[in-house]
């Protein structure tokens, strides 16, 4: 018997100790804004008139109120947990605007899109930590998780947002910024939202999960513990 006890804590413990799948994510989309009906076929451009403009993608009539300036990605209405990233070319901090970012898991309706939102702020300084900006997210009420950031004029930067469950993080240039928790959307479109005519857009890509490929490693350990008890109850 205790050598049953055994063998069966000797699985259990490669089971939850070491995942037998390992996750992986594919790049399914792309767009490096260099075709005009190429984008034009992919995003909705709802609000705003997004025009390609020295090869970045960007809203050239910037509106807050009443529907801000978005487009979104067509192709994808149901995203789950997903990883996007492109480049932003700030031109100049100071604009008519005051910010652009993305909704996540977002819905389409008459008058904008919900879903979480993320915002990045040319003009919104925290005192005493940055004089040039802000980053944080509107999770259906006022401004949360918010860390300062410096924009300044010709400023070049990689975003990548990396959505995983209820967690919501932001990267720039690598290194991680701000994280959100919000249980409000599951799935939806990704959408781009420009509200400031000083920023372009290059670069964009979507990946997805696939489905989970076992590791051999996990998979070779599991079969020779199960393999071990089998000869063990033949007994």
């Amino acid at each position: 018997m205790k050598n049953y006890l055994s063998l069966f804590l000797a699985i259990t413990f490669l089971i939850t100790a070491r995942p037998i799948f390992a996750a992986s994510y594919v790049e399914v989309f792309t767009d490096d804004f260099s075709d005009l009906s190429y984008t034009t076929a992919h995003w909705g451009n709802e609000f705003g008139n997004w025009q390609i403009i020295n090869g970045r993608y960007q809203a050239t009539e910037a509106n807050s109120s009443p529907n801000m300036s978005r487009s979104y990605l067509l192709d994808y209405p149901d995203l789950t947990d997903f990883i996007v990233e492109y480049d932003v070319h700030v031109y100049t901090r100071l604009s008519a605007g005051n910010g652009f970012g993305a909704n996540f898991r977002s819905s389409y309706h008459a008058t904008g899109f919900d879903g979480l939102m993320f915002v990045a702020n040319k003009q919104w300084p925290i005192s005493g930590e940055s004089e040039n900006g802000s980053l944080y997210w509107h999770d259906e009420g006022p401004a949360v998780d918010r860390v300062p950031f410096d924009f300044y004029d010709g400023q070049n930067l990689h975003f990548k947002f990396v959505v995983e469950g209820d967690l919501y993080s932001c990267y720039i240039n690598d290194v991680l910024q701000t994280s959100h928790f919000s249980t409000n959307d599951d799935i939806g479109y990704f959408v781009l939202y420009d509200n400031n005519a000083g920023v372009g857009i290059d670069n964009f890509s979507l990946s997805i999960p696939v489905p989970a490929v076992p590791e051999p490693l996990s998979i070779g350990l599991l079969a020779i513990a199960v393999a071990s008890l089998s000869r063990r109850l033949k007994k």
